[in-house]
């Protein structure tokens, strides 16, 4: 079970559990223009991973970890949960939770 201490605070969904995705992701909950929306699940951490068609092109390989090179060219940022739901839904797609 996730800890307190490993959730984000986002300013309009309060506290989740984090997601990290490449700047694209970023860039469609700004302009709502939907680029894509691959995911991941860490078991681990209970963090996601959420990348564009862009950036998947870019990841292609690495297997279910990105590389340190690939997340430095993708510009890794945090976000919460909530927020990832925003652009799947954007992006046309369901998620079970």
């Amino acid at each position: 079970m996730v800890e307190e201490h490993d959730l984000v605070t986002c300013t309009v969904h309060g506290k989740q559990r984090p997601a990290y995705v490449c700047c694209h992701i970023l860039l469609q909950l700004r302009d709502r223009v939907p680029r894509g929306a691959i995911w991941s699940y860490n078991v681990e951490d209970e963090s996601f991973t959420m990348y564009c068609n862009e950036c998947e092109l870019l990841v292609a390989g690495d297997g279910p970890e990105i590389s340190d090179e690939h997340a430095s060219q993708m510009d890794v940022r945090l976000i919460c949960e909530s927020c990832m739901d925003v652009v799947i839904a954007l992006n046309g797609k369901t998620r079970l939770n």
